[in-house]
């Protein structure tokens, strides 16, 4: 098998690698030994944390979404569940796995080695019926003649495969034939984090107590009897059962205690440092880690949002459409009558409360029917559920050119007012739940709370507050005024100025002690008043 390796990475057909290239083992077991000494290979890499943790969490995000062959109808588009594909990627590619873990187990291919392979069995027709996947160390691109195709070992024996019957995940690359290795291109970084997770394995298992040096007022004889000595002393006290054993020296011998140093102190920080750089390499938030220190917004659901659009997104897409290129047939994709895709509404779904106001704009202005809502919270539909509403007082630009506009009812103007005054309440009171935590972390610096309040309130918050309430605003707009206008920024700044006057009077009643209560009961009593936008 060794050999077989050698010669398939050294060999006339992939001449990139010559068998007296120095770096040949290295690239055998997919890394070498880093700088920091320790070997970097893709078993020990993945016996990091936050490497495990990040590549698992990639790949089953991959696996868990719906991934399904669409036909295109028109404008829209429905489920071709008689696509030959269909059954592959939704239910079973093979006898012996699930769709899920056949996306699961070449996605982590693919994100540490760069490729992920597959097998595509194919019928007489040219349709396919099975997916196998391929040892990724195994199987490699190679072109004859300016005719690409694929070489890997099944059963001991090498099998060559055309460009169409291999689906091929690829990150990272720079020939467009395969992707890059991480754990070779980034040896030195995950070394470092590796030997940093030796460094403290090592330091709690050697961690006798007290750390002493020994003094003894005669000479060894020779390095033996050292060795002997320093052994007999380490069985004692060394270890975490033995840590506090007090020490017993005869013949006038001497303890002198060391105290730990900063780098020794420290070290517990630079692996806190790893998982950042780990995160990095993975194109992760760090907090996806377990590294809650390191935010770039002002939310959870944002940090959330972020990972989705650009950590796991890239994935979805190379998994589409290679999909589309492997498995749909050349009339299809001529013709552009099918497409792969996958259901991501599946890992978008947000408080229950804010789904259903949701759902409540979009049928309440005809671009979403109550069987569709229903569809996303996994209900059955209910007859006459697909027909799309709109408000009585909307009509056409041209239907409008040629007689009045129906005259608003009263009745009805007061319930759509205190519908989208509802609205935008309940985005308003989401973001005092979220303030109310910074607000409390600040009022425990009592030294630096006015600065906060006059300079971080809203200086760091009303970016975010403005997108999230803007798409809001301008629908209530449109279907109030019949204009494109947009108050958001008067909402905003009425919104942080009510906020800012509150817990300035709170301030001024209540002592330093109390303070953090009293600013959780004052914003947590409180409900924003909302004026609708106005021409």
């Amino acid at each position: 098998m060794l050999l077989d390796a050698i010669l398939k990475r050294g060999s006339i057909e992939n001449p990139k690698v010559s068998l007296t290239d120095p770096k040949i083992f290295d690239i055998l077991d997919g890394g070498g030994d880093a700088t920091s000494g320790v070997s970097v290979t893709r078993n020990s890499v993945l016996g990091y944390p936050a490497v495990w943790r990040g590549t698992t969490l990639l790949a089953k995000d991959v696996g868990k979404l719906p991934l399904c062959v669409f036909a295109r109808l028109g404008d829209g588009k429905e489920k071709d569940r008689r696509h030959p594909a269909f059954r592959l990627l939704r239910r079973k590619p093979n006898p012996e796995m699930t769709a899920s873990q056949f996306r699961l187990h070449l996605t982590a291919h693919a994100i540490l080695t760069g490729n992920g392979y597959a097998q595509i069995i194919r019928d007489r027709a040219g349709r396919p019926i099975r997916m196998w996947p391929l040892d990724p160390d195994q199987t490699i691109p190679m072109r004859a003649d300016g005719v690409l195709f694929y070489r890997t070992k099944i059963d001991n024996r090498d099998v060559d495969m055309s460009r169409e019957d291999v689906l091929h995940i690829r990150g990272l690359g720079f020939d467009g034939l395969v992707g890059y290795s991480v754990v070779s291109i980034l040896k030195e970084a995950l070394g470092l984090g590796l030997a940093a997770q030796r460094y403290g394995s090592v330091f709690f298992k050697n961690n006798a107590r007290p750390n002493v040096v020994i003094e003894v007022p005669y000479k060894f004889r020779d390095a033996k009897a050292v060795e002997d000595f320093r052994r007999r002393f380490g069985e004692k006290h060394a270890g975490p059962d033995n840590a506090h054993r007090p020490a017993i020296l005869e013949g006038g011998g001497k303890l002198t205690p060391i105290a730990i140093n900063n780098e020794d102190a420290e070290f517990l920080k630079t692996r806190e440092f790893e998982v950042r750089q780990i995160a990095n390499i993975l194109g992760l938030p760090p907090h996806k880690l377990g590294d809650p220190t390191r935010t770039s917004f002002a939310s959870l659901e944002q940090e959330n949002q972020s990972y989705l659009d650009s950590s796991l997104d890239p994935w979805l897409v190379e998994w589409e459409q290679e999909c589309e290129d492997k498995l749909l047939s050349d009339s299809e994709k001529d013709g552009d009558t099918h497409l792969v895709e996958f259901i991501r509404q599946a890992l978008l779904r947000a408080d229950l409360k804010t789904r259903y106001t949701a759902y409540s704009v979009g049928i309440q202005n005809g671009f979403l029917s109550r069987n569709e809502a229903r569809s996303r919270e996994n209900l059955n539909p209910v007859d006459g559920g697909d027909e799309l509403l709109q408000p009585l007082n909307m009509t056409t630009v041209d239907e409008g050119k040629d007689e009045d506009k129906p005259k608003d009812d009263k009745g009805s103007d007061e319930m759509k007012a205190a519908a989208y005054r509802e609205l935008i309440t309940s985005i308003l009171r989401r973001w005092t739940t979220r303030l109310t935590a910074h607000a409390v972390k600040a009022a425990k610096h009592s030294d630096t709370f006015h600065d906060w309040l006059e300079k971080d309130l809203e200086g760091l918050n009303r970016p975010q507050l403005e997108a999230e309430l803007s798409p809001a605003v301008r629908v209530i707009v449109l279907c109030t005024l019949g204009t494109t206008g947009n108050n958001t920024k008067k909402i905003a700044s009425e919104y942080f100025a009510e906020v800012r006057k509150m817990l300035n009077d709170a301030s001024g009643t209540a002592t330093a002690d109390v303070f953090p209560d009293c600013v959780t009961r004052t914003l947590t009593a409180w409900q924003p008043v909302v004026c609708l936008p106005s021409a």
